[in-house]
């Protein structure tokens, strides 16, 4: 559960975190960003501990983060780089504190209600902002690429994807939660929708498809029959105002094919069997070269775990999901949606977890915080669990007597 006792800070202080995430949609070029948020975070974080701010360590799902970050950051002691590029670890050791610090900020603003208040709409206008920049770039250029490249941090077309995947599947869990704003919440649906299908991302947009089931598990069928009427809708008018351009796109995602990732999963796949329990470390890089793809990583998250922080590291990894999705049991909340989204891509695509300002952030990091958020606040998981433990010391104490009076 959140801390009670958490000291109030300052009013400006409530919105320097959830400003620095919007930002970070959208402020470009990237770079720009990441300064920005070097010259504030770390000092904010230090800050709100000097204060008497407590991190929850003995929360089990922070605590899986927490052991996750600094064993992936652990293994540059280690590390070694058998493609020979040797990556600066003073950089990647930056890159592990960086994601320390983030992590630890969104649990400090969680903790403080205007802060988390603002989290949300921060995400939301942020990746609104990002999906229009993109566009209009897009076809400010009269762009004859195969797939858009977007703005800032959603640049690389998966990458990019994967951040408007995690968006259509909030807006779309924040729409089912307030009921309200229809109109405001289908627009932004379909502007992260259009963004994913110019960007010619499939692994995103598969996972946006298994998220949205998962949402609309439990709703009324007049929810489904909205949802497929208006999906069939914009598909027909896009097919009509750009048919073109529509027949381009599949012919592009249909002529891609698995991308050069079989050969890249089967380097990576021989690597992990030299070092399989600790791994490389995060400077290291595949010993393989691609016409246009020199050095590449792994393009799985799961061989990206085993490949950087080896066996070690995935126990890790699968110990924060499972942590996080047994709590959730309880919880009855559609954040799981948002995990998903992570966790399918990954699939396919996805490197490191562990890195400077970057994309990974959005794609991985805050579906897991927005999770971890709402299982904090929840009162049925506190209160389950409350009641399991109170359950079984009942019962302790029950048999503890039944064997005084058989002795």
């Amino acid at each position: 559960m959140l801390d009670p006792s958490a000291p109030p800070q300052a009013a400006w202080l409530d919105l320097l975190f959830p400003i620095v995430l919007a930002g970070g949609l959208l402020i470009s070029p990237w770079p720009v960003w990441g300064l920005f948020f070097y010259l504030t975070i770390p000092a904010f974080v230090l800050y709100r501990l000097s204060t008497g701010w407590r991190l929850p360590w003995r929360d089990s799902s922070v605590a899986c983060a927490l052991a996750l970050i600094l064993w992936s950051t652990a293994a540059l002691a280690w590390g070694q780089d058998p493609s020979g590029i040797n990556a600066s670890k003073w950089l990647w050791l930056g890159n592990g504190l960086s994601t320390l610090a983030f992590f630890i900020a969104w649990l400090i603003a969680s903790d403080a209600t205007k802060s988390r208040a603002w989290l949300e709409p921060a995400l939301l206008i942020g990746g609104a902002g990002n999906a229009i920049f993109a566009i209009a770039w897009h076809f400010v250029r009269n762009s004859t690429d195969d797939r858009m490249w977007g703005w800032g941090l959603s640049g690389q077309p998966v990458l990019g994807g994967a951040i408007m995947a995690v968006m259509f599947v909030l807006t779309l869990d924040h729409l089912l939660r307030t009921r309200k704003f229809l109109m405001l919440h289908v627009a932004g649906l379909a502007l992260f929708a259009a963004f994913m299908l110019l960007s010619g991302s499939r692994a995103p947009i598969f996972a946006t498809a298994v998220g949205t089931t998962y949402l609309l598990r439990r709703e009324n069928w007049r929810i489904w029959a909205g949802m497929a009427v208006a999906g069939f809708s914009a598909a027909c008018l896009i097919f009509l105002l750009f048919p073109g351009w529509i027949r381009h796109i599949m012919v592009d995602v249909a002529s891609r094919g698995a991308d050069s990732h079989i050969v890249i999963w089967r380097a990576a796949i021989a690597a992990i069997a030299v070092h399989p329990v600790l791994g490389y470390g995060p400077t290291a890089r595949l010993a393989l070269v691609i016409p246009g793809l020199p050095h590449p990583f792994p393009h799985n998250l799961y061989l990206s775990l085993l490949f950087y922080s080896g066996a070690v590291g995935l126990v890790l990894f699968i110990g924060l999901i499972f942590s996080l999705l047994t709590r959730a049991c309880w919880a009855h909340t559609g954040r799981v949606a948002l995990c998903l989204v992570p966790l399918i891509t990954g699939l396919s695509d996805l490197g490191q977890i562990m890195k400077g300002p970057s994309p990974i952030w959005y794609i991985f990091w805050v579906p897991v915080l927005l999770l971890l958020t709402d299982l904090r606040r929840s009162p049925s998981a506190a209160g389950a669990l409350g009641a399991s433990q109170h359950s079984n010391g009942e019962g302790s104490r029950l048999a503890s007597h039944a064997d005084r009076q058989t002795a």
